[in-house]
């Protein structure tokens, strides 16, 4: 199911506004928040950055929602350069803290400045991880949303 900007009739994005903790941020006007604020056009200080060797960001729900599809907007879709976009990344969920994390959508060799993952799953919690954060050596992750679609 992919609805190319148009979400699934009665789905909302789920992350929207909800907490949300990352591995690091390279700056403090850079926290996970606005990965979730719902702006990609605020400027380059309107992302998640992190520079941190392992990179996730997760946010929590409040509850066990059921997901229908996740949209992740990369550094082009903030005005940066297209090289900067994420490489390789995957989408996890878990319904309780105490769950593992399951692996719902992985992406490698992405150069897209958005890109949608259809799911069909339940969760609470949902994690990005990502492996290879630009198209090059740059060390930088940059993420202007990251979008939990579903009811």
């Amino acid at each position: 199911m992919s609805w190319n900007g148009t979400p699934p009739s009665g789905s909302t994005d789920l992350a929207l506004n909800r907490p949300a903790t990352a591995s690091g941020q390279c700056n403090a006007y850079e926290g996970p928040a606005k990965a979730v604020n719902g702006s990609v056009g605020g400027g380059t200080s309107d992302k998640w950055c992190t520079l941190t060797p392992a990179k996730w960001l997760e946010v929590d729900l409040g509850s066990a929602k059921k997901l229908d599809e996740f949209v992740v907007k990369h550094a082009s879709a903030g005005g940066e350069s297209a090289s900067y976009n994420t490489r390789d990344f995957s989408i996890q969920v878990r319904s309780r803290t105490s769950d593992p994390w399951t692996t719902v959508a992985t992406t490698t060799g992405n150069a897209a400045g958005t890109t949608t993952h259809p799911v069909n799953t339940t969760a609470r919690y949902v994690r990005l991880v990502i492996t290879k954060p630009t198209q090059s050596t740059d060390p930088a992750a940059r993420i202007y949303e990251f979008e939990a679609w579903g009811v």
